[in-house]
């Protein structure tokens, strides 16, 4: 009795995921492609092909439609760069990998998820301005592991305890206004790839540069 009573309920479920995920899927493709400002909520509903009331029962408004996608858009970028870092061979190699991936699978195979990550999310309310805080910081804190491993491997120690840090919010920079262009310019393909692969190559490479200088005492925060 109990299994044919769960049933129905988790039917139920399984029918308002769907629901949720087809007005999210929907936002999303709106988002995207003609811009969060231009976009309402009943053009969401009827491209979702339900009521202006469902929308509303499932999010609050438009720019909470807006902060759940960008959230599922950091995670999936945040997924593949650290699958593309732990399989590769060294630091390094797992830098450069994870930078081509940014712009060869997330980018160009999700460019949608990109556009709201980087395109749509900016200037939006104080949510989305907290959320976009939030997403700095915790790439920056990736990508500083990361500099601190490739580091250790070289055996080569920063002259500051803070350099890692800084040279992950530069890099970090980089990528974010190479995405916009990237995504918003109108350059060929491949024109688009080289000024992708320039960028790996020129913050990857300077990295690489000064690891392969050999090591160096750190320096005090406190000074010599």
């Amino acid at each position: 009795m109990t299994e044919e009573l769960s049933r129905p309920k988790l039917r139920r479920e399984r029918e308002r995921e769907h629901r949720c995920r087809t007005i999210l899927d929907a936002a999303e493709t709106l988002f995207a492609d003609q811009g969060f400002l231009k976009t309402s909520v009943d053009q969401v509903a009827d491209a979702a092909e339900v009521s202006v009331g469902t929308v509303y029962f499932y999010f609050k408004n438009k720019e909470t439609l807006l902060a759940k996608l960008f959230d599922e858009s950091l995670f999936l970028l945040r997924s593949i760069l650290g699958q593309e870092f732990e399989t590769a061979r060294t630091p390094v190699q797992g830098m450069e990998m994870a930078g081509k991936a940014f712009f060869d699978k997330f980018c160009t195979q999700y460019t949608r998820k990109a556009l709201i990550l980087f395109r749509e999310a900016p200037s939006h309310g104080k949510k989305m301005a907290d959320r976009r805080k939030k997403m700095s910081e915790t790439l920056s804190t990736d990508l500083s592991q990361a500099i601190d491993r490739l580091g250790e491997e070289a055996g080569y120690s920063f002259r500051s305890p803070a350099s890692s840090v800084v040279f992950a919010n530069c890099i970090l920079g980089v990528y974010e206004k190479m995405a916009f262009h990237f995504l918003t310019d109108d350059l060929r393909p491949g024109s688009r790839k080289a000024m992708a692969m320039d960028a790996v190559e020129f913050t990857v490479g300077g990295i690489r540069q000064i690891t392969a200088s050999g090591p160096h005492q750190a320096v005090s925060e406190a000074g010599p």
